[in-house]
């Protein structure tokens, strides 16, 4: 449905479901959308993104979105990261929006502070990466493992690959560094 209102010059359109975005779908919170003069779509606030919207890879929950095209969004949301044994932490993606091929791309940091475990046996911090046709997120940063072994110290080691998070892998090369 939609309504047209002359005075704001703005088209209100209830029961969208979603709106696809070059290869995401970004469903709006309360299903509604306001479309202002220069056919500006007005922010969407806590919005849902599926990217990409075949194989339903990636969801974004809580995004702050602006539509500019079809083929061009920007946005920012949250994650959620599901571990091994289904333990879920919240990964801020600061960044979100189509590359130049129209594949959707997030990008977001997690401090030292945050805690964030790759798995019960790894400690992580650093950035995060997602690409909307790949399944892992790809993590830069430091990891160390957890263990309770007084006499090995916890080193932090840095990688860069992506991640499976039902089968945390970490590469080793031999030029490992702390």
């Amino acid at each position: 449905k939609a309504r047209f209102d002359i005075k704001k010059k703005q088209i209100t359109c209830t029961e969208m479901e979603y709106i696809t975005v070059a290869d995401s779908r970004i469903y709006p919170d309360s299903n509604k959308i306001v479309i202002e003069k220069k056919a500006r779509i007005r922010t969407l606030e806590k919005s849902r993104i599926v990217s990409n919207y075949i194989t339903k890879y990636h969801e974004i929950k809580g995004a702050t979105t602006d539509i500019k095209g079809k083929n061009d969004y920007k946005s920012s949301g949250y994650y959620q990261y599901k571990d091994e044994l289904g333990k879920t932490q919240e990964v801020f993606f600061a960044k979100i929006e189509p590359d130049t091929a129209y594949r959707s791309y997030a990008k977001g940091d997690i401090k030292e502070t945050a805690e964030f475990k790759l798995s019960p046996h790894f400690d992580y911090y650093g950035q995060v990466e997602m690409f909307a046709a790949q399944k892992e997120l790809l993590f830069t940063g430091v990891t160390r493992i957890k263990h309770r072994c007084d006499d090995i110290t916890k080193n932090w080691m840095h990688f860069s690959a992506p991640l499976d998070p039902e089968n945390i892998m970490i590469p080793v090369t031999d030029d490992l560094r702390d």
